[in-house]
């Protein structure tokens, strides 16, 4: 697990990247145990409960927050994310710019 921050220019608009992100990135990272736990017209947060391999004790919460907001051009949008996760769930983010 590793943070990150990206942020993506898309040529789609913010209503069009939200629901890519809920129905095209939801499930794969379901696999890695984040849930869609907050949802808005402009931002989707990702969060994962797990238990740290180093410890028996305790569990750890991390987050993914997305932010979607116009890019000026009304069929345009920047997609700002910072979050904690494997490198395939940043890459996952990176797949949605273009």
């Amino acid at each position: 697990m590793r943070r990150f921050d990206l942020q993506l220019t898309t040529s789609k608009p913010p209503n069009a990247v939200r629901q890519q992100l809920v129905r095209n990135l939801g499930p794969p990272l379901a696999r890695y145990g984040y849930e869609v736990t907050s949802q808005t017209d402009d931002s989707v947060v990702f969060t994962k409960k797990f238990r740290p391999w180093y410890t028996i004790f305790g569990r750890r919460t991390v987050s993914i927050v997305a932010t979607i907001e116009p890019a000026g051009d009304p069929t345009a949008s920047t997609l700002s994310v910072a979050g904690v996760g494997p490198r395939k769930v940043s890459g996952a983010f990176r797949s949605l710019g273009g």
